[in-house]
């Protein structure tokens, strides 16, 4: 049997409306919302290019000065995702995305878990297994500390200012 089509709306996440057809989304709708997810990857992976542009160079300008730069990276990324998430405001849309493709990506590339863990495994592999652990522990300390500093600056910032969410 052939599909029916009804007088249904579909709403995707960014509201915009298209008829269904009975058992799926039509083809309208889902090409709808292929753009509107499109512009915001796109977004995001620009800002994952920024991010990873300025890991890269703020990492060449600590190496010289720290034993760790991936640590101080990590840091400065928690700090600046919190401030991100308490300065923005969440009542628009536009916000949102604006967040969404600032703390996915330009922090998620600023940021490195992955080198973070295969620096504590080199320790580990070298025998120093006291340096493992020293630097595995400072690199989760310095990141809940830093999104606790970086909510206590934001709060500091937007401190008198009406925050209207949702």
């Amino acid at each position: 049997m052939g599909m029916k089509i009804s007088h249904d709306i579909c709403r995707n996440r960014q509201g915009l409306m298209a008829s269904t057809i009975s058992g799926g989304i039509s083809p309208f709708c889902i090409v709808l919302e292929w753009e509107a997810n499109f512009l915001q990857v796109l977004w995001i992976f620009l800002m994952g290019i920024a991010g990873a542009a300025s890991r890269y160079a703020l990492g060449l300008f600590l190496k010289p000065m720290m034993p760790w730069p991936t640590l101080a990276i990590n840091f400065l990324g928690c700090i600046l995702l919190e401030l991100i998430y308490q300065c923005m405001p969440e009542h628009t849309q536009g916000t949102q995305k604006l967040k969404t493709a600032l703390g996915v990506g330009f922090i998620g590339a600023f940021t490195t878990f992955s080198t973070f863990c295969n620096e504590a495994l080199g320790f580990l592999q070298s025998g120093h297994f006291l340096s493992a652990f020293t630097y595995a522990a400072s690199g989760m300390l310095s990141g809940l500390l830093g999104i606790a500093l970086g909510m206590a600056i934001g709060q500091r910032l937007t401190k008198g200012r009406v925050r209207i969410d949702g």
